[in-house]
């Protein structure tokens, strides 16, 4: 029972489609403009009076000049005190991702050693891009979200075929999980879990040819993959080698043209012998029977002999001697 858990909670956290949290990332002038120009100036000489009154450093600063990399991240994620101890400038911790940071202090150390100064219409058009980017971001995030609620309806849908009682049952199951993930895989074609679900679906239904044709896919997206997800992978070829052992395909032979399963033979109702009838019980003597009864059960003896009122009944084959007084059983031995 655990590692059945363990098998559905790794399977849950693999298909799903991870949302992309960070909004799109910008050039380093596309970041300086907005977030840092405003104290250092748009081309890295400061232009506020009162900026240049508080110490703001410029580009071509020998102090700036002379800091690591390292140092200029570092003092702008977490911020840095004035000269005189006063309040400097703010971290960005939470308003930059460490690739902007790293974007803007490159930036700013091209204006420092003479790089081009962007015109108005480039700060625009820096602007305008990165507010598309991030459009397109938000859009792409709200895609994942319907696809990521899709999943857990067809992982539902998956176990419930699975448990299904009847046929008809069955087939309502994983039809609504395969029309869900063929639409889904029309909505975003690079995602390969879409494909495996799709594929699943459609082996519940026995379409074992486009089944393959789907969890082909998957492995064909994961294979061009810059991070190829082994997990991925691994339950890919899982599901096909299920679909081989329904159809009594091996590896790499066409579903569609392997020879359908043959169904297990019937066998008519005349074919099939009666069973033997019960065994008779065996014979008994019981005391009192008489001489008749004895011959019924056992036949006539092999010896007898008479002494007296008494007649004795030899059956020799049964190791048996039966005495009769006056006619009924009297002793067996």
């Amino acid at each position: 029972m655990a590692r059945m858990i363990r098998y559905h909670v790794i399977l849950a956290v693999m298909l799903s489609l991870a949302s992309i949290v960070a909004l799109a990332q910008s050039s380093g002038a596309a970041t300086y403009i907005p977030k840092c120009a405003g104290c250092h100036g748009t081309n890295g000489v400061v232009a506020s009076a009162y900026m240049k009154s508080r110490g703001t450093p410029e580009a071509t600063d020998p102090y700036i000049r002379s800091l690591t990399d390292k140092q200029m991240f570092s003092s702008v994620k977490n911020g840095k005190e004035g000269p005189d101890g006063s309040a400097g400038m703010p971290p960005f911790k939470n308003r930059l991702t460490d690739a902007q940071i790293r974007d803007a202090v490159a930036y700013f150390r091209e204006l420092g050693t003479g790089g081009p100064p962007l015109t108005a219409t480039d700060q625009s058009k820096a602007v305008e891009d990165i507010n598309a980017q991030n459009a397109a971001a938000i859009k792409n995030n709200e895609i994942i979200k319907v696809l990521n609620a899709d999943l857990r309806i067809v992982m539902q849908d998956m176990k419930d075929g699975e448990n299904a009682p009847d046929a008809e049952a069955k087939a309502a199951k994983y039809g609504e999980a395969e029309t869900l993930m063929l639409r889904d895989t029309q909505a975003k074609p690079d995602a390969s879990v879409l494909w495996i679900q799709l594929g699943r679906a459609q082996a519940g239904l026995m379409k074992y040819a486009e089944a393959e044709s789907s969890l082909m896919k998957a492995l064909e997206l994961e294979s061009a993959a810059t991070h190829p997800n082994a997990q991925v992978q691994s339950f890919a070829n899982t599901e096909l080698d299920k679909i081989h052992a329904r159809t009594g395909v091996v590896a790499g032979q066409d579903v569609a043209s392997a020879p359908a399963p043959s169904p297990s033979p019937q066998r008519r109702y005349e074919d099939i012998a009666p069973p033997p009838p019960p065994p008779a019980p065996a014979p008994t003597i019981s005391m009192g029977q008489t001489k008749a009864q004895v011959i019924v059960a056992f036949g006539e003896p092999q010896r007898k002999a008479v002494a007296g009122q008494k007649e004795m009944f030899f059956y020799t084959d049964l190791k048996m001697k039966v005495t009769f007084t006056n006619g009924k059983v009297s002793s067996i031995d």
